[in-house]
Protein backbone atom coordinates (compact mmCIF):
# COMPACT_ATOMS: atom_id res chain seq x y z
CA UNK A 1 0.00 0.00 0.00
CA UNK A 2 2.97 2.08 0.73
CA UNK A 3 4.59 1.84 -2.34
CA UNK A 4 1.60 2.39 -4.13
CA UNK A 5 1.13 5.91 -2.11
CA UNK A 6 4.40 6.67 -3.25
CA UNK A 7 4.08 5.72 -7.42
CA UNK A 8 0.99 7.70 -6.78
CA UNK A 9 2.43 11.10 -5.69
CA UNK A 10 6.16 10.96 -5.86
CA UNK A 11 6.19 8.74 -9.76
CA UNK A 12 9.10 10.63 -11.66
CA UNK A 13 8.93 8.64 -15.15
CA UNK A 14 8.74 10.70 -17.79
CA UNK A 15 5.62 11.52 -19.42
CA UNK A 16 5.38 12.85 -23.28
CA UNK A 17 2.83 15.42 -23.82
CA UNK A 18 1.85 13.26 -26.88
CA UNK A 19 1.19 10.26 -24.37
CA UNK A 20 -0.61 12.86 -21.86
CA UNK A 21 -2.52 14.40 -24.68
CA UNK A 22 -3.23 11.20 -26.46
CA UNK A 23 -4.84 9.27 -22.49
CA UNK A 24 -6.82 12.46 -21.59
CA UNK A 25 -8.52 12.66 -25.21
CA UNK A 26 -9.80 8.77 -24.74
CA UNK A 27 -10.82 9.59 -21.37
CA UNK A 28 -13.20 12.15 -22.59
CA UNK A 29 -14.41 9.98 -25.87
CA UNK A 30 -15.26 7.22 -22.94
CA UNK A 31 -16.89 10.10 -20.80
CA UNK A 32 -18.71 11.37 -23.79
CA UNK A 33 -20.12 7.61 -24.40
CA UNK A 34 -21.25 7.34 -21.00
CA UNK A 35 -22.84 10.95 -20.83
CA UNK A 36 -25.53 9.65 -23.70
CA UNK A 37 -26.92 6.98 -21.35
CA UNK A 38 -27.12 9.18 -18.17
CA UNK A 39 -28.57 12.29 -19.63
CA UNK A 40 -30.53 11.31 -23.21
CA UNK A 41 -31.88 14.41 -24.90
CA UNK A 42 -35.60 13.92 -24.78
CA UNK A 43 -36.06 14.90 -28.69
CA UNK A 44 -32.97 12.62 -29.46
CA UNK A 45 -30.33 15.29 -30.14
CA UNK A 46 -26.97 13.34 -29.70
CA UNK A 47 -23.75 15.51 -28.88
CA UNK A 48 -22.34 16.55 -32.21
CA UNK A 49 -18.88 16.81 -33.41
CA UNK A 50 -18.33 20.04 -32.31
CA UNK A 51 -19.35 19.19 -28.88
CA UNK A 52 -17.58 15.78 -28.84
CA UNK A 53 -14.12 16.64 -30.52
CA UNK A 54 -14.16 20.29 -29.55
CA UNK A 55 -15.84 21.87 -26.91
CA UNK A 56 -15.70 18.46 -24.40
CA UNK A 57 -12.15 17.66 -24.89
CA UNK A 58 -10.96 21.60 -24.46
CA UNK A 59 -12.57 22.00 -21.20
CA UNK A 60 -10.42 18.58 -19.92
CA UNK A 61 -7.55 20.23 -21.28
CA UNK A 62 -7.83 23.19 -20.03
CA UNK A 63 -8.69 22.03 -16.66
CA UNK A 64 -5.63 19.62 -16.81
CA UNK A 65 -3.27 22.27 -17.59
CA UNK A 66 -5.05 24.47 -14.89
CA UNK A 67 -4.43 21.98 -12.23
CA UNK A 68 -1.02 21.23 -13.75
CA UNK A 69 -0.09 25.10 -13.35
CA UNK A 70 -1.35 24.85 -9.41
CA UNK A 71 0.77 21.99 -9.02
CA UNK A 72 3.90 23.72 -10.44
CA UNK A 73 3.62 26.80 -8.64
CA UNK A 74 2.54 25.21 -5.51
CA UNK A 75 5.11 22.31 -5.49
CA UNK A 76 7.74 23.36 -7.01
CA UNK A 77 8.23 19.69 -8.89
CA UNK A 78 8.61 18.16 -11.87
CA UNK A 79 6.17 18.26 -14.46
CA UNK A 80 6.59 14.23 -14.95
CA UNK A 81 5.75 13.72 -11.22
CA UNK A 82 2.75 16.05 -11.22
CA UNK A 83 1.42 14.50 -14.67
CA UNK A 84 1.98 11.17 -13.22
CA UNK A 85 -0.58 12.19 -10.76
CA UNK A 86 -3.20 13.98 -12.44
CA UNK A 87 -3.12 11.43 -15.90
CA UNK A 88 -4.71 8.88 -13.16
CA UNK A 89 -6.67 11.01 -10.82
CA UNK A 90 -8.41 11.92 -14.20
CA UNK A 91 -10.15 8.53 -14.47
CA UNK A 92 -12.28 10.06 -12.08
CA UNK A 93 -14.20 12.17 -15.27
CA UNK A 94 -15.97 9.30 -15.78
CA UNK A 95 -17.69 8.82 -12.62
CA UNK A 96 -20.28 11.53 -12.81
CA UNK A 97 -22.45 10.10 -15.85
CA UNK A 98 -22.26 6.54 -13.54
CA UNK A 99 -23.31 8.38 -10.46
CA UNK A 100 -26.28 10.38 -13.07
CA UNK A 101 -27.19 7.20 -13.85
CA UNK A 102 -28.07 5.31 -10.54
CA UNK A 103 -29.73 8.70 -9.11
CA UNK A 104 -33.46 9.92 -8.71
CA UNK A 105 -32.21 13.01 -10.20
CA UNK A 106 -31.09 12.15 -13.26
CA UNK A 107 -34.01 12.72 -15.42
CA UNK A 108 -34.25 16.38 -13.75
CA UNK A 109 -31.23 18.11 -14.13
CA UNK A 110 -29.33 18.23 -17.23
CA UNK A 111 -25.16 18.82 -17.36
CA UNK A 112 -25.05 22.60 -18.48
CA UNK A 113 -23.51 25.75 -17.74
CA UNK A 114 -24.85 28.88 -15.53
CA UNK A 115 -26.68 31.94 -16.81
CA UNK A 116 -27.79 33.94 -13.97
CA UNK A 117 -27.58 37.62 -12.77
CA UNK A 118 -24.60 38.53 -10.60
CA UNK A 119 -26.17 38.88 -7.70
CA UNK A 120 -26.77 35.43 -7.33
CA UNK A 121 -22.38 34.25 -7.86
CA UNK A 122 -22.12 34.32 -3.96
CA UNK A 123 -24.94 32.41 -3.00
CA UNK A 124 -24.47 30.18 -6.07
CA UNK A 125 -20.35 29.63 -5.23
CA UNK A 126 -21.22 28.40 -1.83
CA UNK A 127 -24.20 26.19 -3.11
CA UNK A 128 -21.71 23.65 -5.25
CA UNK A 129 -20.83 21.57 -2.36
CA UNK A 130 -23.70 21.19 -0.84
CA UNK A 131 -24.50 18.13 -2.85
CA UNK A 132 -27.79 18.23 -3.67
CA UNK A 133 -28.42 19.13 -7.51
CA UNK A 134 -28.48 22.28 -8.64
CA UNK A 135 -29.48 23.81 -12.09
CA UNK A 136 -26.93 22.45 -14.52
CA UNK A 137 -24.94 20.56 -12.01
CA UNK A 138 -25.52 16.84 -11.33
CA UNK A 139 -24.81 15.15 -7.82
CA UNK A 140 -22.17 13.22 -10.10
CA UNK A 141 -20.66 15.95 -10.99
CA UNK A 142 -20.10 17.26 -7.40
CA UNK A 143 -19.04 14.23 -6.46
CA UNK A 144 -16.47 13.83 -8.73
CA UNK A 145 -15.43 17.51 -7.79
CA UNK A 146 -14.50 16.82 -4.84
CA UNK A 147 -12.52 13.76 -5.15
CA UNK A 148 -10.53 15.30 -7.68
CA UNK A 149 -9.62 18.54 -5.27
CA UNK A 150 -9.12 16.16 -2.42
CA UNK A 151 -6.58 14.45 -4.23
CA UNK A 152 -5.04 17.72 -5.47
CA UNK A 153 -4.59 19.27 -1.63
CA UNK A 154 -2.94 15.83 -0.92
CA UNK A 155 -0.50 15.87 -3.61
CA UNK A 156 0.55 19.21 -2.52
CA UNK A 157 0.47 18.08 1.18
CA UNK A 158 2.30 15.36 0.60
CA UNK A 159 5.19 16.94 -1.36
CA UNK A 160 5.33 20.29 1.10
CA UNK A 161 3.55 19.63 4.09
CA UNK A 162 2.49 22.43 3.74
CA UNK A 163 -1.37 22.55 4.87
CA UNK A 164 -2.03 26.12 4.01
CA UNK A 165 -0.61 25.64 0.19
CA UNK A 166 -2.82 22.68 0.13
CA UNK A 167 -5.70 24.38 1.37
CA UNK A 168 -4.67 27.31 -1.49
CA UNK A 169 -4.94 24.96 -3.95
CA UNK A 170 -7.90 23.35 -3.45
CA UNK A 171 -8.97 26.48 -3.51
CA UNK A 172 -8.22 28.01 -6.91
CA UNK A 173 -9.14 24.44 -8.51
CA UNK A 174 -12.62 25.36 -7.08
CA UNK A 175 -12.24 28.92 -8.28
CA UNK A 176 -11.61 27.70 -11.91
CA UNK A 177 -14.30 25.24 -11.84
CA UNK A 178 -16.66 28.13 -10.71
CA UNK A 179 -15.50 29.95 -13.07
CA UNK A 180 -15.69 27.76 -16.11
CA UNK A 181 -19.54 27.03 -15.24
CA UNK A 182 -20.01 30.75 -15.48
CA UNK A 183 -18.80 31.72 -18.37
CA UNK A 184 -22.25 32.82 -20.12
CA UNK A 185 -22.92 34.63 -17.15
CA UNK A 186 -19.59 36.22 -17.50
CA UNK A 187 -20.36 36.86 -21.18
CA UNK A 188 -23.98 38.80 -19.98
CA UNK A 189 -22.24 41.38 -17.38
CA UNK A 190 -21.72 43.80 -19.49
CA UNK A 191 -25.20 44.13 -20.95
CA UNK A 192 -26.78 43.78 -17.37
CA UNK A 193 -24.89 46.72 -16.34
CA UNK A 194 -26.53 48.62 -18.95
CA UNK A 195 -29.56 48.07 -17.52
CA UNK A 196 -31.38 45.77 -19.87
CA UNK A 197 -34.43 44.23 -18.25
CA UNK A 198 -33.53 40.55 -19.90
CA UNK A 199 -32.10 37.72 -17.95
CA UNK A 200 -28.92 36.62 -18.04
CA UNK A 201 -29.73 33.28 -20.39
CA UNK A 202 -31.86 35.46 -22.98
CA UNK A 203 -29.02 38.04 -22.73
CA UNK A 204 -26.68 35.15 -23.58
CA UNK A 205 -28.23 33.26 -26.40
CA UNK A 206 -28.88 36.68 -28.14
CA UNK A 207 -24.83 37.61 -27.68
CA UNK A 208 -24.69 33.88 -29.63
CA UNK A 209 -27.26 34.73 -31.79
CA UNK A 210 -26.29 38.42 -33.04
CA UNK A 211 -22.17 38.44 -32.57
CA UNK A 212 -19.95 36.05 -30.84
CA UNK A 213 -19.61 33.96 -33.23
CA UNK A 214 -20.66 34.91 -36.62
CA UNK A 215 -18.14 32.85 -38.70
CA UNK A 216 -18.93 29.11 -37.57
CA UNK A 217 -22.10 29.88 -39.36
CA UNK A 218 -20.95 28.80 -42.41
CA UNK A 219 -20.43 25.41 -40.75
CA UNK A 220 -23.53 24.95 -39.28
CA UNK A 221 -25.34 21.62 -40.42
CA UNK A 222 -28.90 22.66 -42.03
CA UNK A 223 -30.67 19.92 -40.97
CA UNK A 224 -30.60 21.22 -37.27
CA UNK A 225 -33.95 22.85 -35.15
CA UNK A 226 -33.32 26.64 -33.98
CA UNK A 227 -32.71 24.84 -30.19
CA UNK A 228 -30.16 22.62 -31.51
CA UNK A 229 -28.51 25.45 -33.77
CA UNK A 230 -29.09 27.57 -30.34
CA UNK A 231 -26.59 24.41 -28.64
CA UNK A 232 -24.13 24.26 -32.16
CA UNK A 233 -23.37 28.04 -31.52
CA UNK A 234 -22.42 27.67 -27.78
CA UNK A 235 -20.89 24.73 -28.04
CA UNK A 236 -18.27 26.79 -30.80
CA UNK A 237 -18.22 29.33 -28.78
CA UNK A 238 -17.22 27.57 -25.47
CA UNK A 239 -14.68 25.70 -27.52
CA UNK A 240 -13.08 28.93 -28.27
CA UNK A 241 -13.19 29.87 -25.07
CA UNK A 242 -11.47 27.02 -23.90
CA UNK A 243 -8.82 26.98 -26.30
CA UNK A 244 -7.71 30.47 -25.72
CA UNK A 245 -7.63 29.14 -22.10
CA UNK A 246 -5.06 26.24 -23.35
CA UNK A 247 -2.64 28.22 -25.39
CA UNK A 248 -2.35 30.85 -22.36
CA UNK A 249 -1.79 28.02 -19.99
CA UNK A 250 0.61 26.06 -22.56
CA UNK A 251 2.69 29.85 -23.11
CA UNK A 252 2.69 29.70 -18.67
CA UNK A 253 3.89 25.93 -18.29
CA UNK A 254 6.47 25.85 -21.45
CA UNK A 255 7.56 28.77 -22.53
CA UNK A 256 7.57 31.41 -19.54
CA UNK A 257 9.55 29.24 -17.27
CA UNK A 258 12.77 28.59 -19.95
CA UNK A 259 14.91 31.74 -19.21
CA UNK A 260 15.82 31.80 -22.84
CA UNK A 261 11.99 32.57 -23.94
CA UNK A 262 11.43 34.90 -21.27
CA UNK A 263 14.29 37.24 -21.80
CA UNK A 264 13.35 37.26 -25.11
CA UNK A 265 9.84 37.48 -24.45
CA UNK A 266 10.28 40.76 -21.35
CA UNK A 267 12.42 42.55 -23.63
CA UNK A 268 10.04 42.34 -26.49
CA UNK A 269 6.93 42.62 -24.96
CA UNK A 270 7.81 45.16 -21.42
CA UNK A 271 4.66 45.20 -19.24
CA UNK A 272 3.86 49.24 -20.34
CA UNK A 273 3.50 47.49 -23.84
CA UNK A 274 1.76 44.48 -22.53
CA UNK A 275 -0.56 46.53 -20.52
CA UNK A 276 -1.51 49.23 -23.49
CA UNK A 277 -2.10 46.52 -26.17
CA UNK A 278 -4.52 44.76 -23.61
CA UNK A 279 -6.20 48.07 -22.95
CA UNK A 280 -6.36 48.77 -26.96
CA UNK A 281 -7.89 45.33 -27.39
CA UNK A 282 -10.46 45.59 -24.58
CA UNK A 283 -11.85 48.75 -26.36
CA UNK A 284 -11.75 46.95 -29.40
CA UNK A 285 -13.80 43.86 -27.95
CA UNK A 286 -16.25 46.40 -26.45
CA UNK A 287 -17.00 48.45 -29.40
CA UNK A 288 -17.59 45.06 -31.67
CA UNK A 289 -20.19 44.27 -28.69
CA UNK A 290 -21.99 47.38 -28.67
CA UNK A 291 -21.81 47.73 -32.45
CA UNK A 292 -22.59 44.19 -33.88
CA UNK A 293 -24.19 42.72 -30.88
CA UNK A 294 -28.45 43.61 -29.52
Amino acid sequence: MSNFIKNFFENDNPLSIQKVAASLFALVLMRTFLEFFSNPDPSGFIFGWETTYLHFPLFYFSLFLFFTLILLLLTRKTIDRIWNFLLPSFILILLPPVIDLFSKDNQVTAISYIATEPQNFISLFFKFPQFSTQPGITMGIQVTAFLILSLLGLFILKNTNNIFKSAIGVLWGYLFLFFCAIIPSIVALPYIWQNQIDSAEKIYNSALNSGLIQVTRQALPLSLTTANQQAFFHAIFMAQSFWLLVVIQLFFIFILPNLKYRKMFLENFPYTRIIYWTFIALIGIYLNQKTFVT
